[in-house]
């Protein structure tokens, strides 16, 4: 019986597990690799929010260019010169609250603004380019997109 329990007590002592140092050094280390993670998703999410503030401003320009372009060579709204929009008559949610131009025009302000510049007979005779600035002034960043367009005079 004795020499059973010798045995065993080699088996134990051959048996080494994890001392409380060595496990309190791998959560320190899985801490420090969990929190660069959340770092990283930290500064993706800024990322994207960025690049969906973009894609807005260049569909809003977009969708002005292509309402300039549906208009007659001499409409009055594609004179030459700079032309800036009323946020309250521009058709677009500039406050970010889902409503378009609301009845009161001082309730639609907010940080995104439109204007276009149409030059006539350039780059060549008979040609209006327009140019569509929007803008969007955030908190902390402004962010512009600006297309531009070459209308030419059809006969």
């Amino acid at each position: 019986m004795l020499s059973t329990i010798r045995q065993n007590t080699r088996f134990v002592k051959g048996n080494t597990g994890f001392t409380l140092i060595e496990v309190l050094i791998a959560l320190v280390i899985f801490a420090i690799g969990i929190l660069g993670v959340a770092a990283l998703q930290s500064g993706s999410i800024r990322g994207n929010t960025s690049a969906r503030g973009v894609t807005d401003i260049a569909l809003i320009a977009t969708d002005r260019l292509e309402m300039l372009r549906s208009l007659p060579y001499d409409d009055p709204a594609l004179s030459a010169g700079v032309h800036v929009l009323n946020q309250a008559t521009d058709r677009v949610d500039n406050n970010y609250n889902g409503l378009i131009d609301e009845d009161v025009p001082a309730d639609e302000t907010g940080p995104i603004t439109i204007q276009y510049t149409v030059t006539t007979d350039w780059p060549i005779e008979r040609t209006k380019t327009v140019a569509v600035t929007v803008t969007h002034a955030g908190a902390s960043v402004r962010k512009a997109v600006t297309m531009q367009q070459i209308i030419p005079l059809i006969i």
